[in-house]
Parts: C-alpha cells; structure tokens; sequence
C-alpha cells in the first residue's frame, strides 16, 4: 500500500503505467514527452516491486528469480535502466542497454470511417527514437505498446487481479 491512497494493489499501479503511456504517446511538447516517458519507465519497473509484496514473495533468492524472469520480458530491461538512470544521474554498476533517446518527427495516417468508406490524411507528430546498445531501435508506440501487454500478460499468469471492466477497454483499445 502506498501513502498516496489510490495506490492499494498491483493494478492500480498497471493502470497509472497505462496513463503514463498515454500521456508520453499524445504529448507534443518535448521536455513534456521525454518527462512522461521517464514516469513510464518508472511505473513500469516499480511494478515489479508491487507484485512481490502482493505475492508474499519474500526470500532473497525467490525476489531474485523474479526480477530474473521479469528481465526476459521485451523492453523491460530497457524500463528498468532508463528508470534508474534517470533516478541515479547515470548507472555505474553496469552499461545500460538503452544508448538514448532521441526526438523524432513520425508521418502517421489519420484513418477516418465514412458511410464505409476509409480516408486518411497524413499528419506529423513528434515521436521519440530509443536507440539501444546494440545499437537496434525502437519507435515510442512499440515500446509503449510491448511494456503494456508484457505486463497485463505477468499480471493474469501470475493471477495478479485486474479489474476486468478497465481490463476490457485497454484490450479493446489494443486489438483496434
């Protein structure tokens, strides 16, 4: 339980992930964006913490396994070194696996439905490119996006309660 009395349970803090995401998506303003996207990264590795206190998980090693099978998932190695070198001014205990993040200008198209008729028009918005080590990158909405479902997946396979009627609206928004 946190301090801030919203926050009770492991899907309270999914949810707030889920808003941090959104707001990193639609935000236009750069120190705005990089700002939502540090919270992002934040929420999304603190979460792991949430679940071991919600799964009475409380030896060492079993706290270690998880953090472990929690690395395996896509781009939550990367939450978890911007989270902390954003908190720590850098990290020194090991190279980071994201290189930087940098803005970008991204080309989208804008679907609109008519009397069954598509039309799109291309709009441009700014996006953000996370470059990795290995120097492979990511655009911000696949990242986004697989931090999101990653999490709702260990959530329901760790039988971590999701409240199904806010549930079902990000699987609506996700299978659009």
């Amino acid at each position: 339980m946190s301090v801030i009395g919203i926050y009770n349970e492991p899907q309270d803090i999914f949810f707030k992930l889920l808003r941090e995401g959104r707001r990193t998506w639609i935000s236009q303003e750069d120190q705005e964006k990089y700002d939502s996207l540090c919270n992002f990264c934040v929420t999304a590795h603190s979460l792991r913490d949430w679940c071991i206190k919600y799964l009475a998980i409380t030896s060492d090693a079993d706290k270690n396994s998880f953090h472990n099978e929690m690395n395996l998932l896509k781009y939550f190695p990367e939450c978890r070194d911007i989270a902390n070198s954003s908190k720590h001014f850098g990290l020194s205990s090991k190279a980071s696996l994201v290189a930087s993040a940098t803005t970008t200008n991204s080309m989208l198209a804008v679907i609109t439905g008519e009397q069954n008729q598509q039309n799109h028009e291309m709009v441009e918005r700014k996006d953000i490119s996370i470059t990795l080590s290995d120097s492979s990158s990511v655009d911000l909405f696949g990242f986004l996006h697989h931090v999101a479902t990653n999490w709702m997946n260990v959530l329901n396979n760790k039988s971590i309660p999701l409240n199904p009627n806010l549930q079902t609206i990000y699987m609506f928004i996700e299978n659009r």
